[in-house]
C-alpha cells in the first residue's frame, strides 16, 4: 500500500471536480493508496471552510466531507515555515509521493525529487517522478 501525502489544493480540485480522489490515487498507482493529511493541511482546510466569505467556501466543506477517511498525520509547523514547507519537509523525511495541484509546490517537489500527483482534468490524473 502507497501511503500518498494530500496538499489542500488536490483535495479542493477533487471536490470542485466531484470526483473520487482515493480512487483517481489508486487507478494512476496501480494499487491501494493510504491518502494521508497532515494535520497543518486539515487546518488549512477548517480555515477556508469557516470562512463564509471567501470564494472557496462551498469547495472547502466538501473537501472535508472528502478527507473525513484519511489518515490525519500530527505535523507542526516550524518556525518561518509554510503548509507547503511543511509538506516538502515530511514528503522527504518519510519518503512519501505527494499529491498536489499547486505548480509552485510541484516545481518545488520534484527539485527535491519528490514523486507527485496531480488533476489535470475530471478523469485525468498525472504523476511525475519515481513513485514508491
Amino acid at each position: 500500500m502507497v501511503k500518498v501525502l494530500v496538499d489542500t489544493s488536490f483535495i479542493m480540485a477533487a471536490a470542485r471536480l466531484r470526483i473520487d480522489a482515493v480512487q483517481q490515487l489508486e487507478r494512476m498507482l496501480g494499487g491501494r493508496v493510504e491518502p494521508i493529511l497532515l494535520s497543518t493541511v486539515r487546518i488549512e482546510l477548517d480555515t477556508i471552510a469557516s470562512d463564509r466569505r471567501a470564494k472557496r467556501f462551498k469547495e472547502a466543506n466538501l473537501a472535508l466531507e472528502l478527507v473525513k477517511s484519511f489518515a490525519v498525520e500530527p505535523v507542526s509547523i516550524r518556525p518561518g515555515e509554510s503548509v507547503d514547507d511543511t509538506v516538502l519537509r515530511v514528503a522527504l523525511e518519510r519518503g512519501m509521493t505527494v499529491a498536489t495541484n499547486d505548480r509552485r509546490l510541484r516545481k518545488r517537489l520534484d527539485h527535491a525529487a519528490v514523486a507527485t500527483v496531480y488533476l489535470r482534468q475530471r478523469s485525468r490524473t498525472e504523476a511525475k517522478g519515481l513513485i514508491g
